[in-house]
């Protein structure tokens, strides 16, 4: 999600500028699992980059084979990204979907509250990050902890530089203008900034999908994959996490190659919500064996964007399976909940990999030279304390601004006629 971070999967009773729409049908599936399978991502992608760190020579051969299986077992954190793509285009659109399966004739947007909820949604957990970064970047620089990657390897050849110079103002503005890693660096060490980029740019283009999917979800679709082809043009597929290119040339185009590449994984969270609206006539069990596409991301030499568009149809069909799942009578327990994780999955995701580039030279230092993946004291110590933080910290930049209060919202006199005897509703969700 991030990841890339979704919209949050919460209850609310804020208000829209769109026209109320009912209540969910009672005899749909829950969403509250998706919660807890956010917050899974977001920890997934802190244990890519805690088993990711320098391992000192000096680590027992049995440490450094259990390493290794970590290592490989954490080693896909990009699908967590391409996940938290597909949910945020689930979620954005839910609410949309049942307005346009109520009455597409008198559906309406109102842009100004969209993009106020993003703005809502996407900056206080951004300059949070941006802060930590900061600081964390400021002392290890001060510690002269930079040296510690320098000779580490191609994968951590660029952090010494990050450390000590990426926070000028130019790079501040591209990351506040979610130009990061397509024009501009990303503030400092916290390389996973790079994935807000879409998310934001995502957002920007759903008014002109909006407007297509109203006259016909056919021609939203058509436009989505026509972009998509048009990103071949130049003579390659676009890569998805690439370099930042200057704004000249073919370089001007960065943007809008990359952010169409992978727009298609955005797309099918929003036909899986037009399925759960009912706008689309297709079962989640039909809709579960898309999960086998995961499978493309194993295929080696394929283009970025395509196994990302493959990814996104296979986390569709997970999630489908989900919502089938609960409709055969499982309880997804365990991953409802860990809705606690799944509340403070963006402010982790966007937070953690300063921390964990700080911690691992600090730990050498005070550790007697040993690195902290040396010893599974370290690599516990290297996932708690980003947690710790992040965890603070969404309790002032990200928990005030989602409206999650923990009450179900009131149902409107005559909105909606429920059997007393039926499972109550799933929540609405917070977009």
């Amino acid at each position: 999600m991030g990841a890339g971070p979704p919209a949050t999967l919460s209850q609310t009773t804020s208000k829209s500028a769109a026209p109320d729409v009912p209540l969910l049908n009672p005899s749909q599936p829950s969403t509250r699992f998706l919660d807890g399978t956010r917050g899974i991502a977001a920890l997934y992608v802190l244990l890519r980059h805690v088993t990711w760190v320098p391992v000192a020579d000096t680590s027992g051969p049995t440490w450094r084979r259990i390493l290794g299986l970590l290592e490989h077992a954490f080693r896909y954190g990009h699908l967590a990204v391409i996940f938290f793509f597909v949910l945020s285009g689930f979620v954005i659109h839910l609410r949309f979907a049942r307005q346009l399966q109520k009455d597409p004739a008198t559906a309406t947007f109102g842009w100004g509250e969209f993009v106020y909820r993003r703005i809502r949604r996407l900056y206080p957990p951004l300059l949070a990050a941006i802060l930590i970064t900061w600081l964390f970047d400021r002392a290890g620089t001060a510690m002269g902890f930079y040296q510690f990657y320098v000779g580490r390897g191609v994968d951590f050849s660029a952090l010494p530089d990050a450390m000590r110079y990426n926070h000028r103002l130019p790079t501040l503005f591209g990351n506040l203008t979610f130009l990061m890693q397509m024009h501009t660096q990303v503030w400092g060490t916290d390389n996973p900034l790079w994935s807000l980029a879409y998310e934001w740019w995502f957002y920007m283009l759903y008014p002109l999908l909006w407007r297509f999917s109203r006259r016909s979800i056919a021609l939203a679709t058509g436009f989505v994959l026509v972009a998509f082809l048009m990103t071949r043009l130049p003579g390659d597929w676009p890569g998805i996490q690439d370099a930042a290119y200057p704004f000249a040339g073919w370089g001007m185009l960065s943007l809008p190659r990359r952010v169409f590449g992978a727009l298609p994984a955005w797309w099918c969270g929003v036909l899986l919500a037009d399925v759960y609206a009912g706008r689309l006539r297709i079962s989640f069990k039909s809709l579960a064996p898309l999960t086998l596409a995961l499978g493309a991301m194993f295929i080696s030499g394929a283009p970025e964007v395509i196994k990302a568009s493959l990814a996104g149809i296979g986390f569709c069909g997970a999630i489908s399976l989900g919502f089938y799942l609960q409709q055969q009578g499982v309880k997804l327990t365990i991953l409802n909940k860990l809705k606690g994780l799944g509340d403070f999955s963006y402010t982790l995701y966007v937070t953690h990999w300063p921390i964990v580039i700080f911690l691992t030279p600090w730990w050498a230092r005070y550790a007697e030279g040993k690195f902290p993946g040396s010893a599974p004291l370290g690599l516990v110590f290297l996932a708690l304390v980003p947690l710790g933080i992040a965890y603070v910290a969404h309790l002032f930049v990200e928990k005030p601004f989602t409206g999650s209060s923990g009450k179900r919202a009131p149902l409107k006199a005559g909105a909606i006629h429920v059997n007393p005897s039926a499972p109550p509703p799933p929540p609405p969700l917070q977009v």
